[in-house]
């Protein structure tokens, strides 16, 4: 019955699949089809490899994304696929390697563009629309050093499996618009709602708001410069006395502001980009009452 079943999974990805394809349908494709060539985001939460260095402490992630189909017509482009990464980052400087916090990410994610519409806005461009589900879910490695520099709590007394564990649905608009040969402005728009937490833990986030806003200039077929622009708000409940937080944060929004320039190589599905930016933000992990008004650099990639 085994040898059965691996003879037909053989016979679907070597003859079914080419027939799909014929039919509009892709069974596995890249992160970059996923997108639909839209230009990748400088969210802290995209699914992608990232080393990068602010105020000397290590901020390191890997991640990625698979496209698990693609369906894809004269009028619809669809795309259904899974990613996730992990993060580790340090909240103190001069470390020997991200050790100290860490969080993790999985969900899924269904783009859609309708053809006439983006064909009506301008020959070339691209209008998509992507619907997501993610849990994610935070913790500390430095669990003494965490405690005690953000706390006034014990070690003993901190819930470090589930001191912050979420799911979130996101919709976002994409339009991405070439102007002449060598510019492309594009730009996303999203919201994000949090229910109440699977795993029983406390609410403590609502809803965020956001967008981004970009703008590259191709130097070659394979690279380009950029400039991109990322905000987003998100609407807690949190009091950092009651939670026994070494802080004063009482249900003020989380807010991020990222300004990156960068050089943009890429090879089909596959690109490289070193970066620097300006950041004025929260901390995305377990530092998120830190709010850091940093120059970072570091390296992106995506496979």
């Amino acid at each position: 019955m085994k040898r059965l079943l691996f003879f037909v999974l053989i016979l679907f990805f070597s003859s079914g699949n080419s027939a799909l394809a014929k039919s509009g349908f892709t069974l596995i494709t890249s992160a970059n089809e996923l997108r639909m060539g839209l230009p990748s985001s400088i969210n802290p939460d995209a699914n992608n490899f990232q080393v990068s260095l602010f105020d000397l402490k290590w901020n390191n992630k890997v991640g990625g994304e698979l496209g698990l189909f693609k369906y894809d017509n004269d009028k619809f482009n669809v795309g259904f696929g899974v990613g996730g990464f992990i993060n580790i980052h340090d909240f103190e400087s001069l470390q020997f390697m991200s050790w100290q916090l860490w969080r993790a990410s999985l969900g899924g994610s269904l783009h859609f563009e309708y053809k006439p519409l983006s064909s009506w806005l301008g020959a070339k461009d691209r209008l998509m629309f992507k619907g997501s589900y993610v849990h994610e879910s935070q913790h500390a490695t430095d669990v003494y050093g965490y405690v005690y520099s953000f706390t006034y709590q014990r070690p003993n007394e901190f819930d470090n499996g589930g001191i912050r564990s979420f799911e979130y649905i996101q919709f976002m608009l994409s339009y991405a618009k070439p102007i002449g040969e060598n510019w492309n402005v594009y730009s996303n728009v999203f919201y994000k709602y949090f229910p109440k937490p699977a795993l029983g833990t406390p609410s403590q986030m609502f809803s965020s708001g956001g967008y981004e806003l970009g703008i590259t200039r191709a130097l070659s077929s394979k690279a380009n410069v950029y400039a991109q622009y990322y905000f987003e708000s998100i609407e807690n409940n949190f009091d950092a006395d009651k939670q026994m937080y070494i802080n004063s944060w009482k249900r003020t929004p989380f807010t991020y502001k990222i300004l990156e320039l960068g050089l943009n190589v890429n090879n089909g599905d596959r690109s490289f980009t070193p970066f620097i930016n300006i950041n004025h933000s929260n901390g995305r992990g377990l530092d998120f009452i830190n709010f850091y008004r940093t120059v970072s650099f570091g390296i992106r990639i995506e496979l």
